[in-house]
């Protein structure tokens, strides 16, 4: 009841002046709703020639080349001479097995429909390497990426398509746009992210909608990005603490696996909840994973006859892991293995498809780009600590107490 309530008081209050953003509204008013969604991907197409370097803001300057060789220094202890040449490889074939309109499929093949989920990791994977519309290798990997996201946002703000998870494609998709607008600035992404992220209120507020844990966490990790965004306004991180909130309501009713928990202490860190019970208990419970016997490797039988696991809980636990602390006996025995683990076990022609059967069933692309995010976890900084974010009990009021704010909702 908590989180309903206070879903219902949040609004997002954000002032649009940009000429160019009422222009494309205006123009979608008169063309007509048949058209708006091309109308956004031609604007879009038009603006990304223009963007003619990275924005790089605040940590995400970690991203560039200089500092990126930097963050490994001071975190790899050495292994990242092993892992960056193969992040490159995976990039590599990430951007040779994208389909001409910019999206990517589970498979990675040139036939069958795109999937958004599979777009967005993949574009996550990009910016996560410091990868824009202007790098001269991956620019037009990356534009037409975001390209295809935009076309896929009905009116709504809903992304489609996305198989059977309408919620989790939600929240990638906004955390790909999110990470995106904070690299280049790009004004048509903050719009199509301000509409993302008023689905991803109201499916947080239907108790019809299917969510679990692992759902919540790219709730999570796509509000925490938005944040940045919209620093300065404090309903998107609201809108965490509600996220996160619901997310640990429904882990304490699923079956607890070792992916579900990294989950969970991965979000716990982004939603700053640093010093909670629920952080101490799970980080607890997945330092059993840092053991000799239990750590990183390809087909390790003792781990993988639990449920969960593979490369996905590879990518969240790691990440859980540095943010607990980079120099940490956590991070140290757990990330020497992972890099050991992906580099042995990469394709020659640079993707990654899981050894379980969970993880097969995933495919190459979202193993591919899982696996490179998490060998990049030296430099992706997560920059929640650093904008406004507040922590659990500043807005426990009433949604009648909310006061009315000036600017454009996050409404239909």
């Amino acid at each position: 009841m908590k989180v309903e309530k206070a879903l219902k008081g949040v609004r997002i209050s954000l002032s649009f002046n940009s000429v160019l953003l009422r222009g494309v509204c205006l123009l979608c008013f008169l063309i007509g709703p048949g058209r708006a969604e091309e109308a956004a991907r031609d604007e879009l197409d038009d603006l990304m020639p223009e963007v003619s370097s990275p924005v790089l803001m605040g940590l995400f300057k970690g991203r560039t080349p200089e500092s990126r060789q930097a963050a490994e220094a001071q975190y790899g202890g050495g292994v990242e001479k092993f892992s960056e040449p193969v992040v490159s490889k995976a990039l590599k074939w990430l951007k040779t097995h994208q389909q001409k309109d910019g999206s990517w499929n589970v498979e990675g093949t040139p036939e069958g429909e795109g999937n958004v989920i599979c777009t967005s990791l993949a574009l996550l994977a990009f910016i996560g390497h410091g990868e824009t519309p202007a790098s001269a290798e991956y620019g037009a990997t990356v534009s037409k990426a975001l390209q295809y996201l935009v076309a896929q946002q009905d009116e709504q703000g809903v992304f489609r398509p996305v198989d059977a998870d309408p919620v989790t494609g939600q929240a990638i998709a906004s955390y790909a746009l999110a990470e995106a607008f904070i690299m280049t600035e790009n004004p048509v992404l903050r719009e199509s992210l301000k509409r993302g992220i008023e689905v991803m209120r109201l499916q947080m507020g239907n108790p019809e909608e299917k969510r679990g844990t692992l759902s919540g966490a790219w709730q999570v990790q796509a509000l925490s990005s938005a944040s940045w965004v919209f620093r300065g306004d404090p309903e998107v991180g609201k809108l965490v603490q509600l996220a996160m909130d619901e997310m640990l309501l429904r882990s304490g009713k699923q079956e607890v696996n070792k992916t579900t928990v990294a989950a969970e202490a991965f979000a716990l860190h982004l939603a700053r909840r640093m010093n909670s019970e629920e952080l101490r208990e799970a980080i607890q419970f997945l330092g059993k994973y840092t053991l000799p016997d239990t750590v990183p490797r390809w087909g390790n039988s003792k781990v993988d006859a639990e449920p969960g696991g593979g490369i996905l809980f590879w990518y969240l636990a790691v990440n859980a892991f540095f943010c607990e602390d980079p120099a940490g006996d956590n991070f140290g025995r757990f990330m020497p293995a992972l890099v050991k683990a992906l580099v042995q076990n990469q394709a020659e022609d640079g993707h990654w498809n899981g050894y379980t059967e969970e993880g097969k069933r995933l495919g190459p692309v979202v193993n591919t780009s899982l696996a490179s995010m998490s060998l990049m976890v030296f430099y992706v900084f997560h920059h929640v600590n650093y904008v406004y974010i507040p922590v659990p009990g500043e807005f426990d009021q009433e949604a009648d107490e909310v006061e009315e704010e000036e600017g454009v909702e996050f409404d239909f």
